[in-house]
């Protein structure tokens, strides 16, 4: 009984000096994933996908999903000012509540279409850190202060 728990010992000590020192490997996958521009407008609904790609590491991925709704009026962004992680997933409704606006959002090189009517939404992955400006682009709007800033953190 002796020897075999004497046996069982070593080959106990024998495996684990094998193990010890053996690396891990983490997986590394990459993902696409397309920003969605949706437009609705009293029976229309307008769908215009980009692709952007966002790089996924180890098994477990948390993001979450951030929603704003920008009015557009009186040359006017409210709220001017959105604050976000690296990471989100943001979603951004655009409402023209008076004249013909869009959004521009500088860095993401993304758009809304020129509409007076409805909403846009823009949804993307923000996967860059820092500020960036965004505006309306129609005629001088941006001059006369239709602007704001996305800040990814």
């Amino acid at each position: 009984m002796n020897k075999i728990l004497l046996a069982l010992s070593l080959l106990s000590v024998v495996f684990l000096s094998g193990c010890v020192g053996q690396s891990v490997n983490v997986n590394t996958t990459t993902t696409t994933t397309p920003p969605i521009l949706t437009t609705t407008t009293p029976g229309q609904t307008t769908t215009t996908n980009q692709t952007t790609t966002t790089t996924a590491t180890n098994t477990t991925n948390i993001t979450s999903m951030k929603q704003f709704t920008i009015h557009e009026n009186y040359y006017q962004l409210s709220p001017n000012t959105i604050n976000v992680n690296q990471g989100d997933t943001v979603r951004i409704t655009v409402v023209p509540d008076s004249g013909i606006h869009n959004l521009f959002i500088e860095g993401y090189n993304i758009r809304t279409p020129e509409i007076s009517t409805g909403s846009s939404i823009l949804e993307f992955v923000a996967d860059k850190t820092g500020t960036f400006n965004m505006w309306c682009e129609v005629d001088a709007h941006k001059d006369y202060g239709m602007t704001g800033q996305l800040i990814v953190q």
